[in-house]
Order: C-alpha cells, then structure tokens, then sequence
C-alpha cells in the first residue's frame, strides 16, 4: 500500500473517498443520526481501535460476563419503529451481543465491484434490526465465488 502522507493516508482509501465525495450525497447528520459513528484514523483500525474509542468517548469497555450493543431494546422506539415487533431473536443480538459468534470479512472482486457499490449499502437501524438471519451459536457459513447457495 502506497503512503501519501498523514493528509491523505493510503492510496486506495484515498482514491475511495474521492469516489465517495464523487458520486454521493452530503447529509446533514442531525437529519441522519443513525450515521454517526466512530471511523478509524487514518493508518487503520487496529486491535486497539475499541480501547481507544472508549478511552476517546469516556466509556468502559467490558469484556466479562453476558453483553449486548444495547441494555434495553426499547430505546430504539420511535414513531415508525416498534421494538414490541421485532422477532425476539434479534432483541436477544441487540442486548446479549456476547452470545453470538459474529464472522465478517471484506474482500474486493474487481471492477464488478463498482457497480454493486453504487447500490445503496447502509440501513437505519429499523430496517436493520429485522433481520431474522442471526441466532444464537449460529456458525455462519463463509460463501465462496460460484457457490449456488449464494
């Protein structure tokens, strides 16, 4: 990976969020809370990136015991979200996280990757929190290239 300097970080991530600032659309993130979050700086994530964040946000990190992204699911209510509809599978991913086996991986498939990037990617949470697909000790299955189940 090519280094242009602390302003600009590494070459390809570089070149994305000129293909972001390109091709997307400024939001204003009082409009879009949802989307505010934590990034990385500018070298990368790193195995420390939760410690820092927490140490940066004033929090604790809790590595013990049973823990969820969220104490109470119905903070999420809202006037088009009900967390009384939401399958109890996922409540229990929301506010026992620690139950869960999460794999995740990132990988890039060349320029058939352009064009699936310019689909809409990101979900509020009311959209998000339905998805039925994640259950407790559930082993998820890696999809390889040309895999039909896919």
């Amino acid at each position: 990976m090519l280094w242009l300097g602390e302003p600009r970080g590494y070459l390809s991530d570089w070149l994305t969020q000129l293909w972001v600032r390109a091709t997307g659309q400024r939001m204003d993130i009082a409009q879009v809370p949802w989307l505010d979050g934590p990034t990385g700086d500018r070298r990368g994530i790193g195995r420390n990136f939760f410690t820092d964040l927490a140490e940066r946000e004033g929090l604790v990190v809790i590595r013990e015991g049973r823990r969820g992204l969220l104490r109470d699911f119905n903070a999420l209510a809202a006037p088009d979200f009900d967390p009384q509809a939401v399958d109890q599978t996922v409540v229990a991913f929301y506010t026992h996280t620690s139950d869960f086996d999460l794999d995740a991986w990132a990988e890039w498939r060349g320029v058939s990757s352009i064009r699936s990037a310019s689909r809409p990617t990101i979900q509020p949470p009311s959209t998000a929190a339905q998805c039925p697909a994640i259950r407790p000790g559930h082993k998820p299955r890696r999809y390889e290239r040309g895999d039909p189940a896919r």
